[in-house]
C-alpha cells in the first residue's frame, strides 16, 4: 500500500468512526431507515462527513497555522477537519503525507515564542495539498 492509499484509507476511517461506534452493539437499518427487527438502529449515513483532496495556495502569516500544536486551526481556516496533508517545497517537490496528530510535529520551533509547531506552519508561504473532511 503506498502512502496516498494509506492516507485515503485513514480519511475514510475518520469519516466513519461515529458510524462504527453505532455498529458495535446494533445492526444498522437498511436504506429507507426501516428496522426489520427490534435490535437495529435507524441511522442516516448521508450526514457523515465527506472527504476531498484540495490544493491550496500560501495562506499568509495571519492565518495562524504556525501557532503551537493546536489541531483546531484547520476548522477555523478551512471549515473542516484536515486529516492529512502534503507541502510543496520551493524546489517543486512534494513532501510525503503528514497525518495530523500522528507524524506532523515540525523539527523547528517558533523562534519568537520558542514553542513547538506542526508541519502545517509552512502553509503560510507554501502551496499545500490537504485531505479535508467536512
Amino acid at each position: 500500500m503506498n502512502a496516498r492509499s494509506l492516507v485515503l484509507s485513514l480519511a475514510a476511517l475518520v469519516s466513519v468512526v461515529s458510524l462504527s461506534a453505532l455498529t458495535v452493539h446494533a445492526q444498522i437499518a437498511p436504506a429507507g431507515n426501516q428496522c426489520p427487527t427490534h435490535d437495529c438502529i435507524a441511522h442516516r449515513i448521508d450526514t457523515q462527513a465527506a472527504c476531498t483532496e484540495e490544493v491550496k495556495g500560501p495562506q499568509g502569516e495571519t492565518a495562524g497555522w504556525h501557532t503551537g500544536l493546536s489541531t483546531e486551526i484547520d476548522r477555523k481556516n478551512y471549515g473542516g477537519n484536515v486529516v492529512a496533508y502534503q507541502i510543496q517545497w520551493s524546489s517543486g517537490a512534494w513532501s510525503g503525507w503528514y497525518v495530523k496528530g500522528v507524524n506532523d510535529i515540525d523539527g523547528k520551533v517558533n523562534t519568537r515564542t520558542n514553542t513547538a509547531r506542526r508541519q502545517w506552519s509552512y502553509f503560510a508561504d507554501h502551496t499545500h495539498k490537504v485531505l479535508i473532511c467536512r
